[in-house]
This record gives structure tokens, sequence and C-alpha cells, in this order.
């Protein structure tokens, strides 16, 4: 009888062993029915982030984002060879712009140059606004004299 019952024992570790193997393996298979059935249709028996389309569904929108990133990318190519083409046309204008500039600087120069050459030249001569309105007062009254005198002649002749 310790004998059956040592078998019996052994059988029901077996029996334990096989249960619990067979609770795995069902596990298992429930996990790779979901995962197969997620990938065939994009949804989940679970119901969990359901998303719709299934592989190739997402497949077909990993294709679409590439070919939209590619034409984004090919966009943005030709607007740098046109910002590289004009970047080149303007740093062609500001060398031009930049000669102007210092041939400007040099004129400015020269002409302040003959402007102090010519206010020294006054200041020798001995020129001066003062004198200069002294001598067109002078005038006006010269002027005037003569007309009077003028005047006074042609009032002499009539008589």
């Amino acid at each position: 009888m310790i004998e059956k019952r040592k078998e019996v024992e052994k059988v029901a570790a077996a029996h334990g062993k096989v249960k619990d193997e067979h609770t795995s393996l069902e596990t298992k298979l429930a996990s790779d029915e979901e995962l197969l059935q997620t990938l065939l249709t994009g949804l989940s028996s679970t119901g969990a982030k359901n998303k719709g389309g299934g592989y190739m569904g997402q497949l077909a929108d990993a294709k679409a984002r590439l070919a939209q990133g590619a034409a984004e990318e090919e966009q943005s190519k030709v607007k740098l060879a046109m910002g590289e083409k004009e970047l080149v046309n303007l740093e062609a204008r500001m060398k031009v712009f930049a000669k102007e500039a210092g041939d400007n600087l040099k004129k400015l120069e020269d002409l302040k140059a003959t402007v102090q050459a010519c206010h020294a030249k006054m200041t020798n001569s001995g020129w001066s606004a003062e004198k200069d309105k002294q001598l067109d007062m002078q005038l006006r009254e010269a002027r005037e004299t003569v007309k009077n005198l003028h005047d006074v002649r042609i009032s002499t002749f009539k008589n």
C-alpha cells in the first residue's frame, strides 16, 4: 500500500507538471493568436490601442509617410539650391557696394581736402562776410547815386 501511495504521489506530481505546462502553453497560444490577429487586421481582441488597418495598413501608412518625407526633402533641396544661388548673387552685390562705398569715401575725403584748401585760400585772401556785406552796401549806394544823378540830368535837359 505504501508503494501505491508513492505511485499515486508520483502520478499526481506528474499530473501537476503536465497541468502547469498545459496552462502555460494555453496562455502562449492565446498571446500568439492575439498577435496574429493584430498583425492581420490591426485590431486587438482585447481592444487596447486599436489603430485599424493591421500590418498591411501600418505598412501602407509608413510608405505614405516615407513618400511624403522624400517629397519634403526634395522641396527642401530645391529651396536650399535657390537660397545658395541668391546668397551668391547677394555676396556679389555686396562686393560691388563695398567697392562703391570705398570709392565714395575717397571722393568725400578729396572733396573735404578741396573745401579746406578753398577755405584756406579765402582766409588768406582777406575776404570776410562782413567785408562782403559792406561792399555790397556800398555798391547799392553807388547804384542809387548813379540813378539819382541820371534822373537829375534828364530832368535838367527837359527844362
